[in-house]
This record gives C-alpha cells, structure tokens and sequence, in this order.
C-alpha cells in the first residue's frame, strides 16, 4: 500500500500531483503542486495546468466559493493521480495513490504556489490522518 508522510507547513499541505488528458491514454507525465484542500468537494485547476497540457473544455458548471458569491468555470475531464516514489534496486520507480478520470473545474484565479486544489472527490479515495504535524497518506 503506497504510503506517504508530508509536514504540515503554513498550516496547509503541498503535494505533487501527475496529470493527463483524460481521454486521450496520455502517460501521467505532467506534474503540478496541489494544496490539499478537505472543505472543497471537487477538485479545481488553474489556467496554467490546462494551457500546459493542452485539454479542451468538456462544458460549463456554477459553483460557489467560500465568498459565497456564485462563479462560471469550464470543466475539464483529465486523469489525475498522486505520485509516491519507491526506490528498488534500479532507480526509483513511481506507485500511484488515487489515481483515476476525473471532471475538475477551472479556478478563476491563478495561485503563486499550486495548480491543483485537490478537494474531496480524490481525498475521500483515500486513508489520511494528521497528527504532530505531519499529514499521511495511503490508499
């Protein structure tokens, strides 16, 4: 069972996500940083991760933020999943924990440190725990 453990840092948790073109069997070779966000139900992108991997909109979604405020977003279908390295004797090889199609809406704004708000649709796939400032994780 893939396992990870990552500190808890500024009070939110930083981690790497692989993503691709849901539809297309691309490989999982674009990596962007997502914030672990449990009070999201679905997961968002920004502008940057779409433009980079080159995914077209599958529709249109509203939904509302924490400003309470309703918002317009595309929506995307791409395969996202969490990497974890495990080193054998070859060189490191990658594991992935919750990986799988998703549809994900577009942020309206552009955060300086991620790309990914990873919410609850791919973290309730998971076994998390916090404690001591650590945040671990596992399918």
């Amino acid at each position: 069972m893939p396992t990870f453990v990552k500190r808890v840092e500024d009070n939110r948790v930083l981690i790497q996500v692989a993503a691709a073109i849901e539809a297309d069997g691309s490989e999982l070779d674009h990596r962007f940083m997502a914030l672990v966000d449990t009070g999201a139900t679905m997961t968002a992108v920004t502008h940057n991760l779409v433009d980079r991997i080159g995914v077209a909109s599958v529709g249109r979604t509203s939904f509302v933020p924490a400003s309470g405020q309703p918002v317009e977003a595309n929506l995307f279908g791409l395969h996202l999943a969490i990497p974890v390295e495990t080193p054998t004797g070859e060189g490191d090889v990658h594991t992935f924990a919750a990986g799988g199609p998703l549809v994900v809406f577009e942020l309206p704004y552009h955060p300086p440190d991620y790309d990914v708000l990873l919410g609850m649709d791919v973290l309730s796939r998971l076994h998390i725990t916090m404690h001591g400032g650590s945040f671990i994780m596992s399918n």
